[in-house]
């Protein structure tokens, strides 16, 4: 069976949704959302991208969320189908102010914050000025930046010594 389209309306007639479906489940391929949801102003509210009810895509966010003045809320990614939130490369989550300016990001790996190149979450004031950053490796939060430096060296001399 093929991918039929669902179309939900608000009351007044406007557009309050688009659902690409195969048996049921949200399915779309080639990069293209497979569920697009609006405001009532006919913005974009949010466009998530599936393959069997599952999110995927090659590249880029499998969900996207705005604000109602149509600017960027949230990019979420996943490396896999299975898990929102995962992505070995870059932040696997973005939170934007109303303005477009870096909210939030968080590196996550497996379920868990994890980075070895910084910070695993950053926290921006409005401005776009750094106003925290927590340092985790795989979901074990460090109190210092010299502390999570020195368990990175010892798990890479680790590695090392394996060979």
């Amino acid at each position: 069976m093929g991918v039929r389209i669902r179309k939900d309306y608000y009351d007044d007639g406007k557009i309050k949704g688009i659902y690409y479906l195969k048996d049921e489940l949200l399915h779309r391929f080639n990069n293209k959302p497979a569920a697009i949801i609006y405001f009532k102003n006919g913005k974009v509210r949010r466009k998530d991208y599936c393959i069997e009810n599952k999110y995927y895509r090659e590249k880029g966010p499998v969900s996207l969320r705005y604000y109602n003045n149509g600017q960027v809320r949230e990019k979420i990614y996943s490396k896999n189908s299975s898990t929102i939130f995962n992505r070995n490369i870059g932040p696997a989550y973005q939170l934007f102010y109303k303005n477009g300016i870096k909210k939030r990001i968080m590196f996550i790996i497996d379920g868990s914050y994890h980075n070895e190149n910084g910070p695993a979450i950053i926290t921006y004031d409005v401005n776009g000025k750094i106003d925290t950053e927590d340092y985790y490796l795989s979901g074990v939060l460090y109190e210092t930046k010299e502390k999570w430096q020195l368990k990175l060296r010892n798990k890479k001399i680790k590695k090392i010594n394996e060979k």
